[in-house]
């Protein structure tokens, strides 16, 4: 119930197999429900002394499915679970609205417009993608440290556009899609025709509703329509405000939730919708799970706090932006994500060489992340 809830509160909650009616429930103010099942079909309805509405159906199918509705006035109202006798769900009535799992709020950061890291290179030199990565800055610093680890790691031609939106309610495909000029800049560095590959990152508003990522295929389908090639990457970051939790297992138990629940599925819906088009996930908030566990464990001699200084810490900040140790772990997981070369040796030279100064092995814990999303994938 508690991974569910991502640390909203919850009214009421229920579970079952099979058909239930929980008659005139006398919850007085908004919530919204949420709702979870490992089966299909199921038909989630709202009845009162007007209405009956349907609002939420998992269709016939063995795939855990989890849906968060919007706001609802639940004053005497019946819920009706409608669901064949071999489906098991799980119920609850939540108080807030937008989970507190949303990955970042920080409102400090200017807004960046749409730039280019990379000069006059061209993807035609060698390799490498010419790569625009939209987004927060849970996403721009790997952006930005991954062209000098493409440079180290014998990839010609790698470009990096970036535009940037601080904060995940300004910077996530939905709210750039809606946002009439960092549309703009996408759209204006979209239509040279030239883009590889676009990087987009979770999530959204709602990011236990599938429906609510609604605007990333609009995105492909008009890169799609500049460049018929190009390949897609959806990064999945940590949860912010990692003060939050108050142990390692508990931020890692949400964290695994939205990606391997939500966000591959997202992925893979987007697969069969686009059967011809190269599309991946790069899930390097795996990079600050794994630290934070270590650290608790008392296995990470890197760090000797959770938060603090960039040198010593593994988030800068409150919010919970990367301090050096995640941010190199975290560009390791993207560049392997991307690119098909052995981590255990490339990066060389000096991004190398910072690597190799950390006492834990950034290279194999970066490997381990990588497995780890290939053995989801097969599943």
């Amino acid at each position: 119930m508690e991974v569910l809830a991502t640390g909203q509160e919850v009214v009421i909650s229920f579970e079952g197999v099979g058909s239930s009616n929980f008659k005139a429930l006398n919850i007085s103010g908004e919530h919204s429900l949420i709702i979870a099942s490992d089966n299909g079909p199921l038909t989630l309805s709202l009845e009162d002394d007007h209405t009956t509405r349907v609002v939420y159906e998992h269709p016939k199918g063995d795939r855990i499915e989890i849906y968060e509705t919007r706001t609802l006035a639940l004053d005497n109202t019946s819920i009706i679970v409608d669901a064949s006798d071999d489906v098991s769900w799980m119920l609850l009535v939540v108080a807030s609205v937008v989970p507190e799992v949303e990955v970042v709020t920080e409102t400090t950061l200017p807004t960046a417009a749409g730039k280019s890291l990379s000069g006059g290179c061209s993807s035609a030199d060698g390799p490498g993608y010419n790569s625009l990565y939209i987004g927060h800055s849970f996403g721009n610093p790997f952006a930005e440290r991954l062209m000098e680890f493409a440079e180290h790691s014998e990839i010609g031609g790698h470009c990096q556009n970036v535009v940037l939106r601080s904060g995940n309610e300004n910077g996530n495909p939905q709210a750039l899609w809606t946002d009439e000029a960092a549309r703009s800049e996408i759209e204006e560095i979209l239509d040279k025709g030239n883009i590889d590959l676009l990087i987009m990152i979770c999530c959204s508003d709602k990011p236990t509703d599938i429906s609510s990522y609604w605007a990333i295929p609009n995105w492909i389908e008009y890169a799609l329509s500049r460049n018929p090639t190009t390949r897609f990457a959806l990064a999945m970051p940590w949860l912010h405000s990692p003060q939050r939790y108050q142990t390692a297992e508990s931020f890692s138990t949400i964290w695994h939730l939205l990606h391997e629940q939500i966000w591959h599925t997202v992925i893979n819906d987007l697969k069969d919708r686009y059967p011809q088009t190269e599309i991946f996930g790069i899930p390097h908030g795996l990079a600050a799970v794994k630290l934070w566990t270590q650290f608790e464990a008392g296995t990470l001699d890197d760090a000797t706090t959770l938060i603090g200084d960039t040198s010593y810490a593994i988030f800068r900040d409150g919010v919970g932006h990367p301090a050096e140790i995640l941010l190199d772990l975290g560009t390791l997981v993207w560049l392997g994500s991307i690119y098909d070369i052995d981590l255990s040796v490339l990066p060389v030279g000096d991004p190398g060489k910072r690597i190799s100064e950390y006492q834990v092995d950034l290279r194999a814990v970066a490997e381990s992340i990588l497995t780890e999303e290939e053995s989801i994938l097969n599943k």
